[in-house]
């Protein structure tokens, strides 16, 4: 099965995936394949560590190489390579102003089938309200930011939003620490205001049916990740095993493949959705942060 609305980012690393392992199946190292093409091995490694784009003549011998005959799974290799040199995802025409690991995440979140998120300081990017997000883009990272950057990011950042939307919308598991319920978006007049219609915005968004939004609430007390953001994304390919997306205290995002790795942080996330509160408990949850609010800008 091809994954839904599969974008370069995904194509390229699902066909460096399958070359790899061809090659594998074959016993042969990459040396070896190297001479026998008369390549240089530094050419197939940058391939199979998707580096670079495979031309279709340079995939052609490979197939034909590693003793592929089959016309259905040549054509399905054919259609990745196609795809894999697409260029029109978000992170793609955001790049210049997003870090590499950020436009990267994008990429492959257009193409999953499940997301899942846990955030322990703020509200995650897919959830945020323009106003919220231009406020954590002003002050979170750890250096100011050009006016034109922020602008690209916030841009990127409310159509990255769009995927919620989509007739084919992934399904996405939020589970948010209690205190983001509470931390305003920033010190400046108005922004109680901004938390005030965030909260709102995701009592909108917790309706709907292929969103999912969970509170870890103070009495949880303190817990493994509690200092580390991540993103599980699951794609709907049986031979894709996913992606983990974790984000660094520098404001970077560092990406495993690896099946420890993935397989490590989806028992984090529910062990984490255990101790979370139900979904449905969200609007009560939202009126008591609205409340709290509320009563705090009173007082000032």
């Amino acid at each position: 099965m091809m994954p839904r609305n599969q974008s370069a980012a995904v194509s390229r690393r699902r066909l460096r995936t399958a070359l790899r392992r061809l090659r594998v199946a074959r016993d042969m190292t990459q040396r070896e394949v190297a001479d026998a093409l008369r390549w240089s091995s530094a050419k197939l490694m940058r391939i199979e560590a998707g580096k670079v784009s495979v031309s279709f003549t340079d995939l052609q011998a490979l197939l034909k190489h590693y003793g592929v005959t089959d016309p259905a799974r040549i054509d399905m290799l054919n259609q990745l390579s196609v795809t894999a040199r697409a260029g029109s995802e978000i992170g793609a025409r955001y790049r210049d102003a997003l870090s590499p690991g950020m436009a990267e995440l994008l990429e492959h979140e257009e193409s999953a089938g499940v997301i899942r998120n846990f955030e322990p300081q703020l509200v995650p990017g897919l959830l945020q309200t323009r106003e919220y997000a231009y406020s954590a883009l002003r002050f979170l990272p750890d250096k100011e930011l050009p006016t034109d950057v922020i602008e690209r990011r916030l841009e990127a950042r409310m159509e990255r939003a769009e995927l919620l939307a989509r007739d084919d919308s992934p399904d996405v598991f939020f589970i948010l620490d209690e205190s983001v319920l509470y931390r305003r978006a920033g010190a400046e007049s108005g922004a109680d205001g901004v938390l005030a219609a965030q909260l709102e915005h995701l009592r909108e968004l917790a309706v709907h049916p292929h969103v999912s939004i969970q509170i870890l609430p103070f009495a949880a007390g303190l817990y493994g990740a509690i200092r580390s953001p991540f993103v599980i994304l699951e794609f709907d390919d049986e031979l894709d095993d996913g992606l983990v997306y974790i984000e660094s205290p520098q404001d970077e995002m560092i990406f495993r493949e690896d099946v420890e790795s993935i397989v490590r942080y989806a028992d984090r996330f529910r062990s984490l959705e255990k101790r979370a509160s139900s979904r449905e408990m969200l609007p009560v949850i939202i009126d008591m942060a609205l409340n709290r609010l509320e009563s705090h800008s009173v007082l000032i």
